[in-house]
């Protein structure tokens, strides 16, 4: 179910952003920089895989830096899920460039320190997906 992925993924990464914020490292905040440039190149090139893996890596680094092992484990048992929830999400028009600024939104939020605005910024985001998606299934379900 969408929304159930999407609320545990919320659970986790909103705190692993907050978590994050607290002392970003230069190596993280390198890192999320050089993900959501990558993922503006490549939506600007056309290049779809690149695009997804520049995305991707953003949230991977996030959760590596947080050191938390299971909170890891926990988002690698939903990669699958959370994958086509995604795929599905990216049909709906703006998507991708919504996600980066979403991500750019977090990023700024960690760059400056404040846990509590990474927490709401990675909140919007994830919702922001979850919305997406829900709208691009019910828009398929109609056809």
């Amino acid at each position: 179910d969408v929304r159930e992925a999407c609320e545990v993924r919320e659970w986790i990464e909103v705190e692993l952003a907050a978590h994050c914020a607290e002392a970003p490292s230069d190596e993280l905040l390198e890192a999320l920089r050089s993900s959501i440039d990558d993922a503006e190149v490549a939506l600007r090139r056309s290049q779809r895989r690149e695009y997804v893996a520049a995305v991707r890596r953003f949230s991977d680094e996030l959760i590596q830096a947080s050191g938390n092992r299971y909170a890891a484990q926990a988002l690698e048992r939903l990669r699958a899920p959370l994958a086509l929830i995604a795929n599905i999400s990216r049909s709906k028009e703006g998507r991708a460039g919504r996600s980066i600024e979403e991500h750019r939104a977090i990023y700024d939020a960690i760059a400056a320190r404040d846990p509590a605005a990474a927490a709401d910024a990675t909140r919007t985001h994830l919702r922001s997906i979850q919305v997406d998606s829900l709208a691009a299934l019910e828009s398929r379900r109609q056809r």
